[in-house]
């Protein structure tokens, strides 16, 4: 029997529909979710996260998806900051990348520039596991994700690098998810976290639960030395077979 979610991506494929997000912040937005998640064009995606970035998330900010993957909380945050603001999206995946960028044009979101690289703790080149799931793919020097389906060469950059060199806007807010590398990237954006003191949502996952603790663990206490005040979010997956948890870093003061 083929699943509902499988009719809806050969209709899609067959029609070139694409459906909007039926609730939440999301809501009326295109979105191009192929055969992934069936929580994207439902809306009902990490609802806690949602909440988070919509709740602190302001027309005319700077937003960083770092991990954007096919771009859900890209579109959100680039009809929250408005035309003022800025979006940047980092997704070295380039099928996701690709996805991103229109997803992006159906939504008339100018606001948008998808930057096909990976995020880290340095700039240059790195290698990249991909994975069959669309948002699974990892730096090798970080993780290898366990539905390993090849790999290839990408740049990497650092946050502290981009802004310096006024590639990038500073930051008002980051996500970041990218698998296992989470310290990394924190560690290559200790002088925007230093000056600009942006709002951080970071997420962590795992197979084992005291493993996903202790990636949690790091990541809080890297953020508390820069002295910022953290919240750990409602469990976005209760009852799921893969932990994941998410905590969002707020300036002190």
């Amino acid at each position: 029997m083929i699943g509902r979610g499988r009719v809806l991506e050969l209709f899609r494929r067959l029609t070139g529909w694409i459906p909007r997000i039926a609730s939440g912040p999301g809501k009326g937005l295109r979105f191009d979710a192929g055969p992934s998640v069936a929580g994207f064009p439902s809306g009902n995606y990490e609802v806690p996260v949602q909440d988070a970035i919509t709740s602190l998330l302001r027309e005319g900010d700077v937003f960083y998806d770092i991990g954007a993957n096919i771009g859900f909380f890209s579109v959100l945050a680039g009809r929250l900051v408005g035309q003022a603001g800025a979006v940047y999206a980092f997704e070295p995946v380039p099928e996701n990348a690709s996805t991103l960028a229109r997803t992006a044009r159906l939504n008339q979101l100018g606001n948008i520039e998808v930057l096909e690289l990976a995020i880290s703790h340095h700039t240059g080149r790195g290698e990249l596991c991909l994975a069959c799931h669309a948002g699974g793919a990892s730096l090798k020097s970080a993780s290898v994700p366990p539905d390993l389906s090849g790999s290839i060469f990408v740049d990497t950059y650092s946050i502290d690098d981009l802004v310096q060199s006024r590639r990038i806007r500073p930051p008002v807010m980051v996500k970041i998810d990218v698998e296992g590398a989470e310290k990394d990237v924190l560690q290559g954006m200790r002088k925007v976290l230093h000056v600009w003191r942006p709002t951080v949502v970071v997420e962590v996952d795992d197979a084992e639960k005291i493993r996903c603790e202790e990636k949690l663990k790091a990541c809080r206490e890297l953020l508390e030395d820069l002295q910022y005040r953290i919240e750990v979010l409602p469990d976005s997956y209760k009852n799921a077979k893969w932990f994941v948890r998410h905590l969002v870093a707020i300036k002190n003061g």
